[in-house]
């Protein structure tokens, strides 16, 4: 820690700091290792508190880690700057920017920069609380790759999610979103509330409507598509696990579904 020139050598105003290393970790009992640094004795309500105002903080190139061994995960974020404007217990203090970047295991190998502004915050007069009404934050390096989602799909004509075709349901990706999305992507619960609700709609439309017909559970019935993949040998076991495991390989790394690029997409692709 440095002073700023004419601070005298007892009372320091800005608190100043370059190559800060720190590591914090959640260890696999769940408690970190800060945990008890104030100590576990309450503090004496009746003492009188020491008020400290400092002209700001300067934290340059430093590098903290986090580490969550419950988890099994690892943020590292280096290159770390932070100043803050005067900061007075009890009074708010503004002008606090922090940025750096940030290295998470599946997450942009590169890692990505940002910066955060925090236009005012307060300090509790026993600093115990720190208050920020609001904030940015800006992230750079991260581009759109171009990923082309819709809406659209076959439409909905009824409340059972009937299809213009006489006895044809949709659900799921293959009706239209629109009805409850608009002209967006549906994205995220918007897609997953919809894919549980036209499956609902559309098996009670679809067994409503075979019931009205007098069709009965034992007769036989028959595939009428001619979209989809059709065994030409004897149906062998399938290893469900290994299965499970090759998808969530493919889907779960933000490095293949998040950041694409055409040497990814090359490496990734396959013969049908």
């Amino acid at each position: 820690m440095t002073r700023r020139r004419g601070d005298s050598p007892g009372n320091p105003r800005t608190l100043r700091s370059g190559r800060l290393v720190r590591q914090f970790r959640i260890a696999a009992d769940g408690r970190g290792n800060w945990e008890g640094i104030g100590g576990d004795t309450p503090a004496d309500p009746q003492a009188k508190r020491r008020h400290v105002t400092i002209d700001g903080v300067d934290l340059t190139d430093s590098r903290l880690t986090f580490v969550d061994q419950v988890a099994a995960r690892r943020v590292e974020i280096t290159a770390l700057n932070l100043t803050t404007g005067a900061i007075d217990p009890g009074k708010p203090f503004t002008a606090t920017t922090i940025a750096g970047l940030a290295h998470m295991q599946g997450f942009a190998p590169e890692g990505v920069r940002f910066r955060v502004v925090v236009p005012e915050a307060a300090l509790s007069e026993d600093y115990s609380a720190l208050d920020v009404p609001k904030f940015s934050v800006e992230l750079g390096g991260m581009q759109s790759e171009g990923t082309i989602r819709g809406t659209g799909g076959l439409r909905i004509t009824g409340e059972q999610c009937e299809t213009s075709v006489p006895g044809l349901f949709a659900a799921g990706d293959t009706a239209t979103r629109e009805l409850i999305t608009g002209a967006v992507s549906g994205g995220g619960s918007p897609n997953s509330a919809w894919a549980l609700t036209s499956g609902l709609l559309s098996g009670a439309g679809a067994a409503a409507l075979a019931k009205s017909r007098g069709r009965r559970l034992g007769d036989r019935v028959s595939a009428q598509g001619t979209v989809g993949l059709h065994p030409r040998r004897n149906v062998r076991a399938v290893d469900r696990r290994a299965v499970l495991k090759s998808a969530q390989d493919e889907i779960l790394p933000l490095d293949k579904n998040v950041f694409r690029s055409a040497s990814k997409l090359k490496r990734f692709e396959f013969s049908a």
